[in-house]
Formats: structure tokens, C-alpha cells, sequence
């Protein structure tokens, strides 16, 4: 029988300790409840929810016929937008939650898909903006749902009266 010698018994009791002080660290720890929780204020139940829009708007004669390609609805929330952003041109749509009865709740502007505008330098390295006007374009929305929202309509923002599309959620 082999004897543990002194100078191994300090590296054993290190290493021991170490293991110890992991599954110490890796222990669940139980969650911390607010004053607020214990005194009985119920948790907001709600959920929050995204919605993930593809569409694809083709353009006839003088009509923009605008369809649903897929929605994916998930839970989640949104960051906040971002203050300062383009104002709405002309031939932009408005994209519309609406409820039950079709009263707006929500409503967000898109820039006009079948219009890419386009930023490049010319021979002299001098910046150039140029709008390209496209037949067909696909495009992906995502917006966080208000939760009576029911329907989603695509409205232009130059005839605000006629509907484009309406697609349940």
C-alpha cells in the first residue's frame, strides 16, 4: 500500500476544492421575486408578437397588384423605431393593421418596392442618385402586432381610398 506523501496531499485538496467551487458556480439559482410580486401584483399576462410579411407586388398597366407570398408570426417584441426616418414620397403604400371591423389601429409606411433608388459614383467619383422603376419586386415586412389587430391592408399613399390588398392574420 502506497502512502500519500506530503507533498501530494496540498495538490488533492486544491483540485478538490476547485471541483467544489464549480459545481457551486453551476448551481441553479433560484430567481429573486420584486416587492411588487410579493405583495400581489399580477405579471402583465400579454404577449407580445412580430409578424414576418413577404409580398411580392407586380405592376399592370396603371394597377400595383400586391399579394401575400407567407406570414410567420412569432412571440417576441420589437425594438422601438427609430425617430428621423424618410417621410412617405410619393407612390409609397401605408401598411395598415386594422380589427375586427376594419377601424385602423396601427399603420406604417413602405417605401414603394417597384421603385429602387439607387446611389453610385460616376467617372468624376462624384455621387449620383437614380430611381430604377421595376415591374415585379418582392419585398419583407415586419412589424410588431397589436393584439386586436385582425386584418393587414396595403394601401397607396397617393389614392389613400383604394385598397390594394387585405390579408387576415
Amino acid at each position: 500500500m502506497k502512502r500519500i506523501t506530503t507533498q501530494a496531499f496540498p495538490k488533492i485538496k486544491y483540485l478538490g476544492l476547485v471541483i467544489v467551487f464549480q459545481m457551486i458556480s453551476c448551481a441553479p439559482h433560484k430567481s429573486v421575486v420584486s416587492e411588487s410580486m410579493a405583495i400581489g401584483e399580477e405579471k402583465n399576462t400579454t404577449t407580445h408578437k412580430i409578424a414576418f410579411l413577404n409580398y411580392e407586388a407586380k405592376k399592370t398597366d396603371d394597377e400595383i397588384d400586391i399579394k401575400l407570398i407567407n406570414k410567420i408570426i412569432v412571440e417576441g417584441k420589437l425594438k422601438k423605431r427609430m425617430l428621423g426616418k424618410e417621410q412617405p414620397r410619393s407612390g409609397d403604400f401605408y401598411l395598415i393593421q386594422v380589427d375586427e371591423k376594419l377601424e385602423p389601429i396601427e399603420e406604417i409606411n413602405i417605401q414603394n418596392p417597384l421603385v429602387r433608388r439607387i446611389e453610385y459614383t460616376n467617372k468624376l467619383k462624384e455621387f449620383v442618385k437614380k430611381e430604377v422603376k421595376l415591374d415585379s419586386a418582392k419585398f419583407s415586412v415586419r412589424i410588431q402586432l397589436n393584439p386586436k389587430s385582425k386584418f393587414i391592408m396595403i394601401k397607396q399613399l397617393d389614392n389613400i381610398n383604394k385598397l390594394i390588398t387585405i390579408d387576415e392574420l
